[in-house]
């Protein structure tokens, strides 16, 4: 995804910004690790989820090239297919082998007396491509202290991690599109972000596999725009996590809009292109399992002043069973303030972004100083 979520800002003058109050402090530092001379353990998933939905040919392609590559092939034979499905069959084995870093995703092929050879675009030779992957694997250390948690505690580490130590990488370089972007400079698109949390998550144990599809384009509000992000499954039961706009619109504090969604709340502003586990299992989202979500508006001036009490400074909601309308993000604002200054007896200055698709509201609430 190419940009930043569009999330709307408003400050009215007598209002304020609510964050979530989380202790993520052993986040924020990268552990320093150490690299020996040992061979890396880092090696191909083979066969994954999307080799599963393959033909029997393509399954043969897909592991002809997963070897040919894997051996630094200049060319490599297979079974001769369609150019459509030769694509479909590199992408699935780029998708279920995130460390396939070190070629493009560009390539060639040739078709010639009922034969097909497909020619693969290296941008590392293996020397280098070793090194890389021994240090890879040494840096994924640093997701130890979730090896003993339960899944959704793991994913939740994953997402947290993600969204303190990495950012979207506006000059999309190349290495972006790849597990290195993350690796090297902290930085990716949204491919990159979802080979990296694949990996990440191989490591920890947890079913993941990567999304394509399309998403809201933040310049014009269209579902046009190339888009890539995880399924991950947590006890018997699969949810999507698009880290990529976790990130995006995460400022101080964490976001978890697009942690745990089915496939009703992933569709307001995804399109799923490909074919893809149901994600079925709803009110598993980040806030409704924390007590952050009400049902309706209704709810909302209680929610506030219970909430307000625990924490003057910041909130916020997710609001179910409600559509974005005309006038909404006004009146929710004024609600809001009205709490913040009847509990506190202060004028204040109150700060609100929103996620109109997903319905989360976020508030900061600041004390007026008369200069």
């Amino acid at each position: 995804m190419q940009g930043i979520k569009n999330i709307i800002s408003i400050v009215l003058i007598i209002s304020a910004i609510v964050f979530v109050a989380k202790n993520c402090s052993y986040y924020n530092i990268l552990k320093k690790v150490n690299i020996d001379s040992t061979q890396p353990t880092l090696e191909y998933n083979g066969a994954g989820y999307h080799f599963s939905k393959l033909t029997e040919t393509q399954k043969i392609v897909y592991n002809s090239i997963l070897t040919g590559i894997r051996n630094f092939d200049k060319t490599i034979s297979i079974p001769k297919i369609t150019p459509s499905e030769l694509n479909t069959v590199f992408s699935h084995t780029k998708y279920d082998n995130p460390i396939l870093f070190h070629v493009d995703t560009t390539y060639k092929y040739r078709t010639r007396k009922g034969k097909m050879t497909f020619i693969p675009t290296y941008l590392y030779d293996k020397h280098t491509t070793e090194i890389y992957k021994k240090q890879i694997d040494n840096y994924l250390q640093n997701f130890d202290e979730a090896k003993d948690y339960d899944d959704l505690d793991k994913a939740l580490f994953v997402n947290d991690y993600f969204v303190n130590n990495y950012e979207y990488d506006y000059s999309y370089e190349k290495k972006s599109d790849t597990i290195l972007g993350l690796f090297l400079d902290g930085k990716a698109v949204c491919s990159g972000f979802s080979y990296f949390a694949k990996l990440v998550f191989d490591y920890l144990n947890i079913y993941s596999l990567i999304v394509e599809g399309k998403a809201k384009n933040p310049n014009n509000n269209q579902l046009t725009e190339a888009h890539a992000w995880n399924i991950i499954k947590i006890g018997n039961n699969y949810f999507h996590l698009d880290l990529t706009w976790n990130i995006c619109i995460s400022d101080e504090n964490i976001r978890y809009d697009y942690f745990m969604l089915c496939d009703n709340e992933i569709k307001k502003d995804h399109i799923i292109t490909g074919i893809v586990p149901a994600c079925n299992i709803s009110n598993r989202d980040y806030y409704t399992l924390n007590n952050m979500s009400i049902n309706g508006l209704s709810q909302f001036s209680q929610y506030t002043e219970r909430n307000l009490r625990d924490n003057q400074n910041s909130m916020i909601v997710k609001i179910k069973n409600l559509s974005f309308y005309d006038g909404l993000a006004t009146k929710i604002l004024e609600i809001a303030t009205k709490a913040h200054m009847s509990i506190y007896n202060r004028s204040i200055d109150t700060y609100m972004r929103y996620n109109k698709d997903l319905m989360v509201f976020e508030f900061k609430f600041e004390e007026r100083r008369d200069f």
